[in-house]
């Protein structure tokens, strides 16, 4: 059977955060980068004021602390590593992402319908054809998609964010830490498809990631981006 190629291009029109949990090595590599750039958040401060050595010394253990202690945290989620220890989006976010897509636009036929609108909605989109279509239809090329321009983990930041939840001791504050690119790099994404999956569900899972995006905490709309380039293989 002949698959159907596609090549699409995104730009992330805001910040994206890091969904993965992080392991030691991903945390080690992370401090050791910001102590060879120096940028541990005191040269600002250094600049500004005029401190002797031992004051230096003593900002700069007391940041690297802070440092430690945030990546060290067990809520810090990271962007996903390839075979180079690239920063990247893997293959199972984008499925899982089209899960949710499909999942929306589903809900959305089953209104259309309500409104007796049948003729404007999707049968693609149903509960049960749907997932098939996922798991059957769908085959990603890579199983990384690396950033462009290339990036590294000195292009990577720390985004704190504070967590509201009930528990049974009553409602809690949380910290909750993640590696964040910010907003105008590209991901390149090669797929292909069952020839009969009609291109314009594939345009239209894609156009949404301009309501929710790739990676952490994308239901309050961080990682999205707009489609740039969209290429059916012939």
């Amino acid at each position: 059977m002949k698959m159907i190629k596609y090549e699409i291009e995104v730009e992330f029109i805001r910040d994206v955060l890091g969904s993965a949990p992080a392991d030691d090595e991903i945390k080690r590599q992370y401090i050791e980068q910001k102590m060879k750039t120096g940028k541990t958040g005191v040269s600002a401060a250094i600049a500004k004021e005029k401190l002797d050595e031992e004051q230096v010394n003593a900002l700069k253990d007391a940041d690297l602390q802070k440092l430690f202690d945030t990546v060290s945290a067990p809520t810090l989620t990271v962007f996903y590593r390839d075979g180079k220890g690239i920063p990247c989006i893997a293959d199972h976010q984008i499925r899982g992402w089209f899960k949710e897509a499909f999942a929306f636009l589903n809900q959305q036929n089953k209104y259309l319908m309500k409104k007796g609108k049948e003729g404007e909605a999707d049968t693609a989109y149903k509960d049960d054809y749907s997932k098939r279509w996922i798991n059957e239809r769908l085959y990603f090329v890579d199983r990384f998609f690396s950033f462009s321009p290339k990036i590294s983990t000195k292009n990577l930041e720390i985004y704190e964010r504070s967590i509201r939840g009930m528990t049974p001791m009553g409602p809690r504050v949380s910290l909750k830490s993640s590696e964040l690119l910010k907003s105008g790099r590209r991901l390149s994404i090669a797929m292909e498809t069952t020839p009969d999956v009609k291109e314009s569900i594939i345009k239209e899972v894609f156009e949404r990631g301009k309501i929710r995006g790739f990676g952490q905490w994308n239901n309050a709309q961080w990682g999205t981006f707009k489609v740039i380039k969209f290429k059916k293989i012939k």
